[in-house]
């Protein structure tokens, strides 16, 4: 039973490698495999974790996570959504204690990346076509179209959706990933991994620029800055040349000056502003997990703001992972969801100085930049789910 699991674990996680960066039905399944694997090393071994000691102060803070979800869900002005939201979030968490559960090696976390690193380039790579061609053999119905209408206005910002129906979903994804593949490729020793993971971060630093997506693009330097100054100051110049190409190519440099135009961004203020607002009046609980759509559109009607930004419904969470957290489930969720990144971020750190082995230090070293890419990340978006919770 113990080979079953841990094979079970590690098959998911490969199959969530090959499909994290271009659909969300392989992620899905990748993700069910490892759970599965891990439920059934619980009972094999009864145990929650291998290392029981080391997760004992995460299982604490997850455990108050889930707690506060289901009393949200409870008095949630839609208890299905919420009941459904928080049906979920268990297997999102379970995710993380399958990852401790595995007894990595590094020829596993090397396969794993490196399967990882090749489907996400080839992501990129469609991404960079479409982007530059308007091709969408991959794509269907309303995205097509979207893609295409774009490609054929020349008023309107083009970006690259990859196979995704949003360019953020890329975007998104592809920030989260290239801390990993550009430490790897810069503390590598051997030639060939070096030349392997530098080109791939190249081409999907490419495809990042070519989504549009501007929290992706922030998350990621932040990121890199962040780490570069702390481990490897002589490398400043790669964060500080990524502003200046985002500052000197006439469609990026548009796509950041818009930002600070708040005539143009009157659909992400609104939403805020509903959001704080939401806050002040459940400040414990909030409105329930998922809630965003019940809450926000009659909002909107109830004051009469529904205007042609908003008729299509197309939006579905709040844009700003702390204010949507708070909103949907209360301040407390947001504190202990703070404190579990902030736990882990401290692990990781603290695990810099104890692992001695190159290649797992770089990929030490990307997780932590992922993390920081995700939660800088999340001032602009919610990315608390969809196609980067898991990975995150």
């Amino acid at each position: 039973m113990k080979k079953l699991s841990s094979n079970l674990i590690y098959i998911g996680f490969l199959l969530f490698a090959a499909t994290v960066s271009w659909t969300m039905s392989g992620q899905a399944a990748g993700i069910v495999i490892a759970l599965l694997g891990w439920i059934i090393g619980i009972f094999a071994y009864r145990r929650f974790t291998l290392e029981k000691e080391k997760t004992s102060w995460f299982k604490i803070i997850l455990a108050g996570f889930i707690i506060i979800f289901i009393l949200s869900s409870i008095f949630s002005v839609n208890v299905y959504k919420s009941f459904t939201r928080t049906f979920y979030l268990l297997g999102e968490i379970g995710v993380f204690f399958a990852v401790l559960s595995y007894d990595w090696k590094k020829r596993n976390i090397s396969v794993l990346f490196k399967i990882l690193t090749v489907f996400a380039v080839v992501e990129s790579l469609y991404g960079i076509i479409q982007y530059l061609t308007g091709t969408t053999i991959l794509n269907y119905g309303d995205t097509t179209k979207h893609i295409l209408g774009m490609f054929s206005n020349h008023d309107v910002i083009r970006r690259a959706f990859g196979t995704w129906d949003h360019p953020n979903s890329l975007g998104g994804i592809l920030a989260m990933l290239i801390p990993i593949t550009f430490f790897i490729g810069i503390i590598s020793k051997g030639k060939k991994e070096k030349l392997f993971y530098l080109v791939s971060t190249s081409v999907m630093a490419l495809g990042l620029m070519f989504t549009q997506t501007r929290g992706g693009w922030i998350g990621l330097i932040v990121s890199l800055l962040v780490l570069i100054i702390y481990k490897r100051k002589n490398l400043i110049f790669i964060p500080l040349a990524a502003v200046i190409i985002i500052l000197v190519v006439p469609s990026t440099r548009s796509r950041i000056m818009n930002t600070f135009n708040f005539g143009l961004e009157t659909e992400r203020i609104s939403m805020w502003r509903v959001a704080v607002d939401e806050i002040r009046q459940n400040p414990v609980l909030g409105t329930g997990p998922e809630t965003f759509s019940d809450v926000f559109y009659n909002e909107l009607l109830q004051k009469k703001m529904d205007t042609g930004l908003f008729q299509k419904r197309m939006h579905f969470h709040y844009h700003n992972t702390y204010l949507g957290l708070s909103a949907e489930s209360g301040i407390f969720s947001l504190i202990i969801f703070l404190i579990f990144v902030g736990s882990i971020l401290v692990f990781g750190f603290k695990g810099l100085h104890s692992v001695e082995n190159k290649f797992m230090q770089s990929v030490l070293l990307g997780c932590i930049g992922t993390v920081i890419d995700f939660m800088v990340h999340g001032f602009v978006d919610y990315n608390l789910r969809g196609n980067t919770v898991y990975f995150f």
